[in-house]
C-alpha cells in the first residue's frame, strides 16, 4: 500500500496586520500572500517530503523575508531536518547582521517530514504548532514561550546566535488521520475544542482561517491540513493492542 496524502494550505494576513509575515511551503513551493484561496495537492509519497509553516518576526520586511527563506529552504529534500533548521537559523542571523534593514529578523518553524514507508517526524522551534486528529485532537508540539499566555518566545530561527533546541516527535501515519500545522495566529484566537470541530469536513482549512478572522485575527493566520488517504502502516485491532 502506498502512502498517499491530500494537502491543503491556506494563509491570510488577518484583520489588523498590513502584511503577511507567515509563510508555508511544500517541497520548495512557497505560499505567502495577504488573501487567497487555499492551495491543494494530491500526493503519492515516493521519497521523503517536507511540509512547513513559519511565522516571521522583525518587522514587515524582516518577518516576511525570514519566513519565506525558512519555509522554502526547510521544505526542500535533505538528510537531517534538525541540522537544516540550525543551518537556516545561522544563515538568517548572518543576513540580519549584514543588512541593517533586516536586523532582528527571525521566524518560528514547524516541519513535518513524511516518508514512503508511512512514518513521519514533526520538528519545531517557536510557537507554531502541529496537531493530530485521529479522530480526537492531540497536540504534538509544546510552545517555546516564557509562559503559556505570553507570546514571548524562548527561541526562534535567526535572532539567537547559539545552538537551537530543535524538538522532534515521531509517529506512524495511518489512513484516516489528519495532521494540522499552524501559526499562532490560529491558536491564539481559536480554542483547541473549536479546532477539533472545525477540522472535520472537506473544507477544514477554510473553516479554520474563517474562524480566526471572525475572532478578530490580530495576527497573520496560516494552516496546512494534511490528510492521510492510504498508508503502508496498518492500524492495529483492539486484540493486537492488548497483547
Amino acid at each position: 500500500m502506498e502512502l498517499t496524502l491530500h494537502v491543503t494550505v491556506a494563509t491570510d494576513v488577518g484583520c489588523e496586520r498590513e502584511h503577511n509575515e507567515d509563510a508555508a511551503a511544500l517541497a520548495g513551493t512557497v505560499i505567502q500572500h495577504d488573501h487567497g484561496d487555499p492551495q491543494t495537492w494530491n500526493l503519492t509519497v515516493e521519497q521523503p517530503l517536507r511540509i512547513v509553516v513559519c511565522d516571521g518576526m522583525g518587522g514587515h520586511l524582516g518577518g516576511e523575508t525570514a519566513s519565506q527563506i525558512a519555509a522554502c529552504e526547510l521544505s526542500k529534500p535533505g538528510d537531517d531536518v534538525a541540522a537544516d533548521i540550525q543551518r537556516v537559523s545561522d544563515d538568517l542571523n548572518r543576513l540580519g547582521q549584514a543588512r541593517p534593514e533586516l536586523r532582528g529578523l527571525g521566524t518560528t518553524a514547524v516541519v513535518v517530514e513524511v516518508r514512503p514507508d508511512g512514518t513521519a517526524s514533526i520538528f519545531h522551534v517557536g510557537d507554531s504548532r502541529a496537531y493530530l486528529a485521529d479522530p480526537e485532537l492531540s497536540a504534538l508540539t509544546v510552545d517555546d514561550r516564557v509562559a503559556a499566555n505570553l507570546p514571548v518566545l524562548t527561541q526562534a530561527l535567526g535572532p539567537m546566535d547559539k545552538p537551537l533546541d530543535v524538538h522532534c516527535y515521531d509517529l506512524d501515519l495511518l489512513a484516516g488521520q489528519r495532521l494540522l500545522l499552524c501559526s499562532d495566529g490560529l491558536v491564539d484566537v481559536v480554542s483547541d475544542t473549536d479546532i477539533e470541530c472545525l477540522l472535520e469536513g472537506d473544507d477544514a482549512s477554510t473553516r479554520l482561517v474563517t474562524a480566526a478572522l471572525k475572532g478578530g485575527a490580530p495576527d497573520n493566520v496560516t494552516v496546512a491540513v494534511i490528510d492521510v488517504v492510504t498508508s503502508p502502516k496498518r492500524r492495529l485491532s483492539p486484540a493486537e493492542v492488548s497483547l
